[in-house]
């Protein structure tokens, strides 16, 4: 449920609140399949990209490279 509310947050161009509803489910101690996760990366890095928090962005951006690489999927 929680990946639908910052999918809707995000387009509603609230990426504030988009980001940290997906950084809560990252942070969530319940498992995420990994391709999942990989995409949860990539919306938080384009989230903090809007917000001009660049560092954050690039950090996020490189761990769904990461694991899309690793999940031998392209992005």
């Amino acid at each position: 449920m929680q990946i639908l509310e910052g999918t809707l947050l995000q387009r509603l161009r609230k990426f504030r609140e988009a980001r940290e509803v997906r950084l809560l489910v990252i942070a969530s101690m319940r498992p995420i399949a990994a391709e999942n996760l990989a995409a949860l990366h990539l919306a938080v890095g384009y989230c903090s990209l809007e917000l001009g928090d660049f560092t954050e962005a690039d950090a996020n951006f490189h761990e769904a490279l990461r694991l899309f690489r690793e999940l031998g999927q392209p992005i």
